[in-house]
């Protein structure tokens, strides 16, 4: 469950260590922040968001990807975020504070859109299916573009959808090109992968 090249531990100091980069030293780890980045960014929106998007698809169709277009708030962030987020990762744009701080955001983004849907009780089934699927897609782009920062859980979340740890979002890849293939099984839920961490294994440290 750890995913291959990464761990929770390894992939959550990766991340806190990115959030916190203000591009002079490397920053000291205080145990007590990163545990609050654990639990506020990796697990409450994070896990929770991966997980309750599963569940949501499961009690609404057939478990099977993809979508026509972009749906909803997830279909608007795709339209940015990931681009962003892969540029701010290259060694020409290297900017990793601006990369967690927009992958932060952009999850957090769609865990509040994944509450609107879950309530919204009158919302045609076709519209919610377009929405948690634009979701998904959402989800797949992100563990594919935010492989160098957290390859564990890349790995992990690429696997649990039915997908290769290694898939690649192309440069030029728009919402006609998506990386979920139609009819691809899906499984019910998605276990939390950053529930995982284990806060005794790290000390308050300086990253070098």
């Amino acid at each position: 469950m750890s995913g291959k090249g990464g761990s929770p531990n390894t992939d959550a100091l990766n991340f806190h260590v990115c959030l916190m980069w203000d591009g002079g030293s490397p920053p000291f780890v205080d145990g007590r922040e990163l545990a609050e980045t654990v639990q506020s960014i990796l697990i409450d929106d994070v896990d929770n968001w991966s997980d309750g998007l599963l569940q949501a698809l499961a009690s609404c169709a057939p478990a099977t990807g993809g979508a026509e277009g972009p749906g909803g708030v997830a279909g608007q962030l795709l339209l940015g975020a990931p681009y962003e987020l892969r540029r701010c990762q290259t060694p020409q744009w290297f900017d990793p504070e601006r990369a967690s701080a927009l992958f932060a955001r952009t999850v957090a983004t769609a865990r509040q859109d994944l509450r609107r849907i879950n309530r919204a009780s009158l919302m045609a089934p076709g519209a919610r299916w377009s929405r948690l699927a634009a979701h998904l897609e959402l989800l797949a782009v992100l563990a594919a573009v935010m492989r160098p920062m957290m390859p564990g859980w890349s790995a992990f979340v690429l696997e649990e959808l039915g997908m290769s740890p290694q898939t690649h979002w192309p440069w030029d890849a728009v919402w006609g090109h998506p990386l979920l293939r139609r009819g691809q099984r899906l499984p019910g839920h998605l276990p939390g992968y950053f529930e995982r961490w284990h806060p005794d294994t790290l000390s308050d440290r300086t990253v070098s």
